[in-house]
C-alpha cells in the first residue's frame, strides 16, 4: 500500500519458511497475494524459493535465489577467548552454548534456555550465552531468572556489535528457531568453527 501510485519497486526477501498456519486458508491467501505483489522475490535458500512458487503460486520467473554471504574479515575477532569470557563473567573452564539472534517468536528463544537447561543435566559446567534482543526480551529473562539463571549460568547480553568475539568465546551455537531458511549467525558460526 505504501508504494502504491509511485514507481518504488519492492522486493521481498524470503528468509524463512512460512509456518503451517500461513500455508492454509485466508492467510495463505493473503501471503500469495503480498507475495505476488512485489516486483521479484529473492530466497536465501532454494527450498524458500520452491516454497514460493509451489505454495504461494509466484511467477518462478519472478523468484531468483541470493544464499546468505558472510565477509570472513567481519569475523576476525580483536580480543582472545579468554579476555571475551572474563568481560562477561564466564570461568574459562565452562562449555559455553551460545544463543545468537533476535528475541522473536519465530526464534523460540524460551525453547533455547529450556535445551541448555536439560544439557546442565549432564554437564553443570555449561553457560548460555544469549545475544540479541526483541519482544521477548522479558519472557527470556523472566524464563532465565526461575529455571537456569539463579547462578549465574545463564548470561543475556543483548544486541551486540562484536559478534565475532562472542563466538571466539562459544563452544557451541544453539539454533532452535521454528522456521527458518539457513540463519546468517549459523554460517558466521561455522566459519569460526564453532
Amino acid at each position: 500500500l505504501a508504494t502504491a501510485g509511485s514507481n518504488v519497486r519492492v522486493v521481498y526477501r524470503r528468509i524463512g519458511a512460512a509456518t503451517p498456519e500461513m500455508t492454509r486458508g485466508a492467510r495463505r491467501a493473503a501471503h500469495a497475494r503480498l507475495m505476488r505483489s512485489a516486483d521479484s522475490v529473492v530466497a536465501v535458500a532454494n527450498v524458500l524459493r520452491d516454497e514460493a512458487i509451489a505454495t504461494f503460486g509466484v511467477d518462478p520467473e519472478r523468484v531468483v535465489t541470493i544464499p546468505n554471504a558472510v565477509d570472513p574479515a567481519r569475523l576476525e575477532a580483536r580480543q582472545d577467548r579468554a579476555s571475551t569470557r572474563t568481560e562477561l563473567g564466564i570461568p574459562a573452564e565452562a562449555r559455553v552454548v551460545t544463543s545468537l539472534g533476535a528475541l522473536t517468536p519465530e526464534k523460540d528463544p524460551v525453547t533455547h534456555l529450556e535445551v541448555v537447561r536439560r544439557a546442565r543435566q549432564q554437564a553443570p559446567e555449561v553457560v548460555h550465552l544469549v545475544v540479541g534482543d526483541g519482544p521477548m526480551r522479558v519472557a527470556v529473562e523472566r524464563a532465565a531468572a526461575t529455571t537456569n539463571g539463579r547462578d549465574g549460568r545463564v548470561v543475556i547480553v543483548g544486541s551486540r556489535s562484536d559478534v565475532s568475539e562472542l563466538l571466539a568465546a562459544s563452544d557451541v551455537l544453539l539454533v532452535a528457531s521454528r522456521s527458518e531458511g539457513l540463519p546468517g549467525c549459523m554460517i558466521e558460526a561455522g566459519m569460526v568453527g564453532v
